[in-house]
């Protein structure tokens, strides 16, 4: 992030935190920061397999919840500002893939 800051001085306001411990801990960075951030995570494929374990806590559980929430509205809001021709063309290929299935 320090060569990104260089050249994007204002790219240090978007920041986040080193590690999140919970789904509340990142619904509460996200509500009191900002709902905008990077965050580099080390090793973040062990973390995925520990919060999406069968046996993970309720801690973990709400985390691997709230991070599918984040990936589904950012789909969300891409497809929505995708032009209507672009947004029936993927509505057509996923609905010809369900048939396919």
């Amino acid at each position: 992030m320090f060569e990104v800051k260089k050249m994007v001085p204002a790219s240090g306001e978007y920041i986040g935190p080193e590690t999140i411990n919970s789904g509340q801990a990142l619904t509460r960075y996200l509500s009191t920061n900002s709902n905008c951030f990077v965050s580099v995570l080390g090793e973040f494929g062990f973390t995925l397999q520990q919060i999406s374990a069968p046996n993970a806590n309720a801690a973990d559980r709400m985390l691997y919840s709230n991070l599918l929430n984040c990936i589904v509205v950012l789909v969300l809001v891409k497809f929505l500002s995708l032009q209507s021709i672009q947004r029936k063309m993927i509505v057509f290929l996923l609905l010809k893939l369900r048939l396919l299935l």
